[in-house]
């Protein structure tokens, strides 16, 4: 998939954010999307089944189901790691506080380029509701904060690929890449380039840059 959206276990979110970033990745049990049925998990999957049913054979048959299960049959999709602990934390409100929570998630991710934080982690460090910290990306114009934390380590993975002579191995791992074929899969899939193809374009154009400067 290329676009879309779906859902997945918490354990591979991360993952599937930086393989696909222009899906969105949502945290519901299960997703409808046009494109694709998705589900976090197996309750998610029973969820899913039993909405499936309602829409094409009536509440009856799927009331049915869900007694035979015993499993609730009109459970809603809600989030998959929405924790009634987290309502008690403290919320951020106005335009300014908004901007502060950013800037300090983004120190957060700037700081663990090397070994990534999910996004859960991060609002729970902030404390603060992951969908908080994803309303405050989104109504910045950001997009959401695992597309912006992404962009940032490619971003570093760039200054490595053209200032550096380091093996992409570790290029990889120095962005919190855990392998250079997911490294690779995910640069090409951003920039349209291989890295190697990359690393040459580049270095041609920051040594210009370098000896431009030079001469001033």
């Amino acid at each position: 998939m290329t676009r879309g959206r779906v859902t997945v276990h918490p354990e591979y979110r991360q993952f599937l954010g930086e393989l696909y970033p222009a899906i969105d990745v949502l945290h519901e049990r299960w997703v409808d999307d046009p494109l694709v049925l998705s589900c976090a998990g197996g309750s998610g999957a029973f969820d899913c089944a039993l909405s499936v049913s309602a829409i094409d054979l009536g509440d009856r048959a799927r009331d049915r189901v869900s007694d035979y299960l015993l499993i609730p049959g009109d459970r809603p999709k809600g989030p998959v790691d929405d924790d009634p602990a987290d309502r008690s934390k403290p919320r951020t409100g106005g335009a300014g506080s908004a901007a502060r929570l950013i800037e300090q998630a983004k120190q957060i991710m700037r700081a663990h380029i090397e070994e990534p934080v999910s996004v859960p982690a991060i609002a729970a460090t902030l404390g603060v509701h992951q969908r908080t910290l994803e309303r405050a990306f989104r109504a910045a114009g950001m997009g959401t904060p695992l597309g912006h934390f992404l962009d940032l380590r490619l971003g570093r993975t760039q200054e490595l690929l053209t200032q550096t002579t380091l093996p992409m191995l570790e290029v990889a791992l120095a962005c919190g890449f855990g392998s250079a074929a997911n490294f690779s899969r995910v640069f090409k899939r951003r920039f349209g380039l291989t890295l190697t193809r990359h690393r040459q374009r580049g270095k041609v154009a920051f040594e210009v840059r370098f000896m431009s400067e030079g001469e001033d």
